[in-house]
């Protein structure tokens, strides 16, 4: 008399049977009220075999009440209350924390925060990222936790318009084997903002200087005029690998080398916390 949590609806727990001192007779089975009835309506009885009615969750309810009636059609009844057990079976608890509202971000630069993926459950299972709305990512897609397992992950906030953001990040995992798909969902929120100024932090196209143009063995940067801003600069390829980052460079003058770089036409990107400036350079060889 018990079944395991998480079964399917009409799934068999067990089957009556009766000892009468006719031996020939035939007995019919039904759910009764009386003492011990409390729970006859999560089953149903079809024939001589007792049925679940509902999915049963053994964090919710771990034991049930039954009264049932033995029928020989002939008079001869008898009631009793059986007690049906739900069987706990490992499951996966996962619980992500993440705070979903970003700061005013410049158009073409990245916000990130830290969230974490925690599985406080019995069961390993594999967490995915099923659907984020634009703007936003969360990076790696998937994670593979065990139980006691947390992992971080990075979600990142790209506006490419001046406007609000609003939207969500939607995971699913599997609870168990035999359930697929529960669902978790955080909100986001940011705003995307045009850098108008070159105070206070920020920086412009014409404060940085670049040649020759085209280039066939160094590309010479100056940043004379930034006054030692710390900038992060990155060359990207016309395939769009990065050839050189540097973080923080805060020097007047940037020499590279590009005597093994493919000929095409290269994107130079300076950024810092406030401003983002991108330049084109001319490999010629």
């Amino acid at each position: 008399a018990n079944i395991q949590e998480n079964n399917a609806v009409g799934a068999e727990i067990g089957a009556f049977s009766t000892t009468d001192a006719d031996a020939g007779d035939s007995h019919t089975y039904t759910l009764v009220s009386g003492t011990g009835d409390a729970d006859n309506a999560s089953f149903t009885i079809t024939g001589n075999k007792l049925l679940a009615a509902e999915v049963f969750d053994f964090e919710t309810k771990n034991n049930y009440s039954i009264r049932v009636k033995t029928d020989d059609s002939f008079g001869g009844t008898y009631e009793e209350v059986f007690t049906i057990e739900i069987i706990n079976e490992a499951e996966a608890v996962i619980v992500v924390t993440g705070e979903g509202t970003f700061d005013e971000t410049i158009l073409g630069l990245s916000a990130t925060k830290s969230w974490t993926i925690e599985n406080r459950g019995e069961a390993a299972t594999e967490v995915r990222i099923i659907s984020s709305s634009q703007g936003f990512s969360v990076n790696p897609g998937s994670v593979q936790l065990n139980p006691g397992d947390t992992k971080n992950i990075t979600a990142v906030f790209i506006p490419t318009e001046a406007k609000v953001y609003n939207g969500v990040v939607v995971f699913n995992y599997d609870i168990t084997n035999s359930i697929q798909d529960n669902v978790l969902e955080i909100g986001l929120s940011g705003e995307g903002v045009i850098v108008t100024g070159v105070d206070n932090g920020q920086i412009s196209e014409e404060q940085i200087g670049l040649y020759p143009n085209p280039a066939s063995t160094y590309v010479t940067i100056d940043l004379s005029e930034l006054s030692g801003m710390p900038l992060n600069i990155q060359m990207i390829s016309p395939t769009g690998v990065s050839r050189l980052e540097k973080e923080g460079y805060d020097k007047s003058e940037l020499t590279i080398d590009v005597t093994n770089f493919e000929s095409g036409l290269y994107i130079i990107q300076f950024s810092n916390e406030r401003s983002l400036v991108r330049k084109k350079v001319l490999i010629r060889k």
